[in-house]
């Protein structure tokens, strides 16, 4: 892998942008006080819109009554500080159970399922088990942020935020075809529009 650490995180942003390498992310030089302050957030932000394999995890359901003052569900999940993003909820008991609702209010996650599991995106700054393209995502979205802020060049942020879009474009072309989903041009069309949930088939429900 290219990176190995969050240093290397931010030189690649900063290659990219033609900006000379930096040593510390707590230094004082403009590079590294720039990166430092986009990097966790730009990585939490990537991970977030889209179900990268290596960031997905399975949590059981660790529910409590709701009173019916506070919600019309059964119950409500305390989700993780780290969850990013729940993908889905699933029955323990029945695997053909599908698109379960489910309305998520910060950490509190509110269903009518008692006994289950939750699928979902996990913030992980660990690097060691990150996806190749995600890495690119995160390097390119890094550089597009930090472009106008330290070479001034508007087009250069312009051309790098395009290539974050292609390279998220082939990882959802990678998730199709490993999960051998038929219909997929939906998602892709998303790409359109700016930092939009790029989850597909994800229902939820109104209260």
């Amino acid at each position: 892998m290219a990176a190995a650490s969050t240093v290397d995180v931010a030189n690649l942003a900063l290659q990219r942008i033609g900006v000379a390498a930096i040593s510390s992310l707590s230094g004082t030089d403009k590079a590294s006080v720039a990166a430092n302050r986009i990097l966790d957030d730009t990585r939490d932000e990537v991970q977030s819109m889209f179900p990268w394999n290596c960031v997905i995890r399975r949590t059981a359901l660790s529910t409590t009554t709701v009173g019916s003052t506070f919600s019309a569900f059964s119950y409500v999940h305390t989700l993780a500080l780290d969850c990013l993003r729940v993908l889905e909820v699933l029955d323990q008991d029945d695997d053909d159970k599908e698109n379960i609702p489910y309305v998520r209010e910060y950490r509190n996650l509110y269903t009518d399922l008692q006994a289950g599991y939750i699928r979902y995106i996990q913030s992980t700054a660990a690097i060691t088990p990150w996806d190749p393209l995600m890495l690119t995502a995160i390097e390119t979205r890094m550089a597009s942020k930090l472009a106008v802020w330290l070479t001034g060049k508007m087009q250069l942020a312009q051309l790098l935020h395009q290539e974050f879009l292609g390279v998220v474009t082939l990882a959802i072309h990678m998730k199709a075809i490993e999960g051998k989903f038929e219909d997929y041009r939906e998602t892709l069309a998303m790409l359109d529009k700016n930092f939009l949930p790029l989850l597909m088939g994800n229902r939820r429900v109104e209260e």
